[in-house]
């Protein structure tokens, strides 16, 4: 372990000695507060190469038993692109005596979907500290490439006593930011000058504990922080562009392709005009290429050093048959140029990152690797990775995001990803019943398409047997739990559509009062406990995927019985959302279908009221029953 030198946090422990005083006065309720968390980054310029250095402080407060416990192991995060310089850690007892350290290890830290992933985790225990104890971690991270900083977060699990975030830079930079986040007006700006040097502060106190919630967006759609990053650099008299716009961000990135794929390689050539051959036109040459590669080459998320921007040669990711996000873009690319069709790599970020090029040309705005083609004026996206994507219709996670594509050296497009309308992805299902000895017994019948079925398709590639039973048995469950399936089957219809059939049995179901039958109609209750807490809530919600879905029961009504009772059929909508429920009956049968609708990818809060509105109606439609009289 390095040690720090004490100057640069005196200070700082002597305002976390203070500001501890009112912790439980700002936050009555909280297991644990950090007292202060702050971040100060430096940036230096020598011969046009802008480098930086960040030192980071934080002090945590434990204020009950489970607190100590769930905290008793920390971290400090790492890679080549933030090289840890020094680091010190330990814990303070409530009587401010010192407590060490133990169990220091660093690991490999990776993660799905990252653009580059050569981070490690240095991690320790805190085997002392206990319920009114401090613990203290502070280190310093060198930034070789400035073009690489990351955001500074104000929000924590954990409320906060005070925040602050420091940017130092010489005059002759030029540095922008950006807020982001829904609580931006708690922060406190301020700026300094001492000689050549600018000083940016950022502030906030008593900042709430982050909300989490698992259907939410990733953290950089509400929390609050702040994008920074060099837009230029003087020397000399000549200011030249650092990022100061998506061409300078393109310039960035096209370095990392430029000599891509320049050698020809006559096995993939040959395995891409084999699969051309006999195709009648470039949208089949580029269906045929794109599902030879989601069937042959493995995504695997691994990457290591500046190999997390360069893509691998496609000669290399053919032999090995398997590659990340931008190894398969690079073999897509190369396999359909082959075919002539017009292929381009693209820089993307996925929908967890709420970022755009014009107002942060960063490379944080990409944390995904695709290949664009042109075909007849349209530019349709093909994401390697997802090997059940449906050809012409985008990754889901990458739906509505604004895409890098390019062209050639000087020329790029930023295109902006289709989102596939609602009725693109339907999900239809039927449930015929009758009575029998055992209870309810009949079929279900599920149609599924667009992003229903790719989904599906991609699940079951993983499952067989018994675990594909397990699945199925979760999946389409229906009535209660008492429900007992047989005879599965799933069959493709066709590219875009799945079909899942199976028999059941369904006893204890419907209830036989005297001589009248009692049945409620709603084998499913998607929606009952997804009540929104509303106005305490202020993180919005994600959907996967725009969609229409409907529920269909048909009853087949016993010889001797007719309706007696039938609902009426309910429909409410509003802006935000809506339902509908119709009941039918005749001579033979009796049937309800229930239709709901996905029309945005992220509710936001101010459409939680109108969402909850929608609930009152629907929740007393649930308990609706139909009687069967003799």
């Amino acid at each position: 372990m390095k040690k720090l030198r004490p100057v640069f946090f005196a200070a700082l422990c002597l305002a976390t000695g203070s500001a501890a005083q009112d912790v439980k006065k700002e936050f009555p309720d909280a297991q644990a507060v950090y007292t202060s968390v702050v971040k100060e980054v430096e940036f230096f310029s020598e011969k046009g190469k802008v480098t930086a250095r960040s030192k980071y402080s934080e002090d945590l407060q434990l204020l009950s038993d489970n607190a100590a416990k769930m905290m008793s192991r920390g971290q400090v995060y790492h890679s080549s692109f933030s090289a840890l310089n020094s680091w010190e850690a330990y814990g303070l007892s409530p009587e401010k005596r010192k407590l060490k350290i133990a169990n220091t290890k660093t690991n490999s830290n990776r993660d799905d979907y990252i653009f580059f992933d050569d981070s490690k985790e240095t991690s320790f225990d805190f085997p002392g500290i206990s319920n009114g104890s401090t613990r203290h971690i502070e280190y310093v991270v060198d930034h070789p490439d400035a073009h690489l900083m990351s955001p500074f977060y104000f929000d924590r699990y954990f409320p906060i006593l005070n925040s602050e975030l420091r940017i130092t830079f010489p005059s002759s930079l030029r540095l922008r930011y950006v807020y982001k986040g829904t609580n931006t007006d708690k922060i406190q700006f301020s700026e300094s000058r001492k000689r050549d040097k600018v000083t940016y502060t950022f502030k906030a106190a008593n900042v709430p504990a982050s909300q989490n919630y698992p259907d939410a967006p990733s953290s950089s759609w509400y929390a609050t922080h702040v994008v920074f990053y060099v837009e230029s650099v003087e020397e000399n008299g000549t200011v030249t562009p650092f990022l100061s716009t998506p061409a300078d961000l393109y310039k960035y990135n096209y370095e990392h392709i430029r000599h891509l794929n320049s050698q020809r390689d006559p096995h993939l050539e040959s395995i891409t005009d084999s699969l051309t051959a006999g195709a009648g036109s470039d949208r089949e040459k580029a269906r045929r290429i794109y599902k030879w590669v989601q069937g042959h080459i493995k995504y695997v998320a691994f990457e290591d050093g500046m190999e997390g921007f360069i893509p691998r040669e496609a000669a290399l990711v053919c032999s090995r048959r398997y590659g990340d996000c931008k190894d398969m873009a690079s073999i897509l690319t190369a396999m359909l140029k082959r075919a002539d069709v017009p292929a381009y790599f693209t820089w993307i970020g996925t929908r967890s990152l709420n970022y755009t090029y014009a107002e942060t040309p960063l490379p944080l705005v990409d944390n995904h690797m695709i290949c664009t083609i042109l075909l007849d004026g349209e530019y349709i996206f093909l994401d390697g990775t997802d090997d059940a994507c449906i050809f012409g219709i985008p990754s889901s996670h990458i739906q509505g995001k604004e895409a890098m594509v390019a062209i050639g050296e000087n020329d790029f497009k930023i295109i902006t990803v289709p989102i596939p309308p609602k009725e693109t992805n339907r999900y239809t299902d039927s449930t015929i019943l009758e009575f029998s000895e055992n209870g309810l017994k009949g079929t279900l019948r599920v149609s599924l398409s667009g992003y229903f079925a790719s989904g599906l398709r991609s699940t079951l590639n993983y499952r067989t047997g018994k675990e594909r039973e397990d699945y199925f048995n979760n999946r389409f469950g229906r009535g209660n739990n008492k429900v007992k399936f047989s005879n599965w089957k799933a069959e493709s219809i066709n590219e875009h559509t799945m079909v899942v059939t199976a028999d059941l049995v369904l006893p204890d179901y419907a209830r036989k009062i005297n001589e009248e039958w009692m049945i409620n109609m709603n084998l499913f209750k998607w929606y009952e406990g997804e009540e929104i807490d509303f106005p305490k809530r202020k993180v919005p919600i994600s959907f996967d995927y725009l969609s229409t879905s409907s529920y269909t029961m048909v009853l087949k009504i016993p010889e001797g019985f007719k309706p007696s009772y039938v609902p009426k059929a309910k429909e409410y909508k509003n802006d935000v959302w809506g339902f509908s429920m119709r009941y039918h009956a005749d001579k033979q049968t009796i049937s309800m279908t229930q239709e709901f609708d996905t029309n945005t990818l992220l509710l936001q809060p101010k459409d939680f009221e109108d969402w909850n509105k929608v609930l009152e109606q629907l929740f007393p439609q649930y308990k609706q029953t139909v009687l069967l009289s003799k």
